[in-house]
């Protein structure tokens, strides 16, 4: 393995794939895995690490994730589906990793000389002397997207986070923590000053925590791109609009995109005052997965009228229906031309509202892009095509 990596001293990106967890014995592929990691110090310059397709354990992710200190140049690290421990955060996040840790270099050498493999234990007792003197690794990209953490590692994550001067882009979506876990995190949030992008969300529904989580986005100086998932929080978004609240960021040019997937959201009153601003700079918003239905297409409506920056808008699966587009598509056709790229997937929508959509790309010439899959009520082969048509041009 040693051989393969000293090949490619250029190596920049490396994704590791294991098409399956039956697909190879697990003691088998931590035995490769560790290759791996023994490995990485002959890519110095790899600054891409991709295991979203690697299906590791908790083990194997301990064991590959301990030799992050080989590799000084990387910055985006991708771990979604993979099992993530608290020793695996901590040699993520660079806080302290004590002898007794497990899964540390020290653990493994004491191990190994238990064992009699002194020539292994001489190796993991260099690479922990060596690992000792090289910088921390900067990471700028970490995607922890469901991978079981728990309240243990996100605390971890939390002390890091105030720490870590580099790191931009954290998603810790549908994982595994608790109430508590999450108020560790938020206060955490509320004071970092380096994070531009930020994905929240767990595998349950985040009710109690809702405040918590609006009271740090609004706290945090840095943020421009916040997606919440799973998270019920359309009462709390109700009640703290105004200076109080974080929702006035988006009237103070600071927030380019917002996602509020499956927010059990029944309504975007609330959102139409600060995203009509004309000071708004939103450019991307999701409001996918949500309860808006057929009443909500006045608000919609009016919305496109007046907002002045969206770019990207993704109303899918909403239940919104022929009734709860007609505003959508009337304010297309007559007032909005900075919208390019629109998702009205599984809406049940039918024909009316794809001929809706032909009438108004007649006039809108700034409308690149329009999805509206999974339909059923759209049975014309031609409005059908027409549906799901991305234009190109300037």
């Amino acid at each position: 393995m040693r051989s393969l990596f000293r090949s490619l001293p250029r190596l920049r990106l490396l994704s590791v794939v294991r098409s399956s967890v039956r697909d190879i014995p697990e003691e088998e592929w931590l035995s490769s895995v560790a290759c791996i990691g023994h490995s990485w110090v002959e890519a110095p310059r790899l600054q891409v690490l991709d295991l979203s397709r690697a299906w590791l354990s908790w083990k194997s992710t301990g064991e590959l994730l301990s030799h992050l200190r080989a590799l000084p140049a990387l910055r985006e690290m991708y771990l979604q589906g993979c099992e993530v421990s608290q020793t695996a955060v901590e040699y993520l996040m660079e806080t302290e990793v004590s002898a007794e840790t497990p899964g540390s270099p020290f653990v493994q050498f004491s191990r190994q000389c238990e064992e009699g493999s002194i020539s292994d234990a001489a190796d993991s007792l260099r690479w922990a002397v060596e690992a000792s003197e090289r910088p921390v690794v900067p990471l700028c990209v970490l995607n922890l997207h469901e991978c079981h953490l728990q309240d243990d590692a996100l605390e971890t994550l939390s002390e890091g986070l105030e720490l870590h001067p580099s790191l931009t882009n954290l998603d810790i979506t549908n994982n595994q923590f608790t109430s508590e876990g999450l108020r560790r995190f938020c206060t955490s949030l509320g004071r970092n000053a380096s994070l531009r992008r930020v994905c929240l969300g767990a595998q349950h529904s985040l009710q109690s925590e809702e405040r918590q989580i609006c009271e740090a986005l609004c706290r945090n100086q840095s943020l421009e791109h916040v997606t919440l998932e799973a998270v019920a929080c359309q009462s709390t978004l109700e009640q703290v609009t105004g200076q109080s609240g974080w929702l006035h960021i988006l009237e103070f040019n600071r927030l380019q995109s917002l996602g509020l997937r499956g927010c059990q959201l029944s309504s975007v009153r609330f959102l139409l005052s600060p995203l009509c601003a004309s000071t708004c700079r939103l450019t991307s918003l999701d409001l996918s997965e949500n309860f808006l239905g057929p009443s909500c297409g006045p608000s919609l409506g009016l919305l496109l009228a007046e907002n002045l920056s969206l770019r990207l808008l993704d109303l899918s699966s909403n239940k919104l229906q022929d009734e709860g587009v007609r505003g959508l598509f009337e304010s297309l056709t007559t007032r909005n031309r900075t919208l390019t790229s629109l998702s009205l997937n599984h809406n049940g929508l039918g024909e009316a509202s794809a001929t809706a959509l032909l009438s108004c790309l007649q006039s809108n010439r700034k409308l690149r892009s329009v999805c509206m899959n999974r339909n059923p009520g759209i049975s014309n082969p031609l409005l059908q095509g027409l549906c799901q048509i991305t234009f190109g041009g300037p």
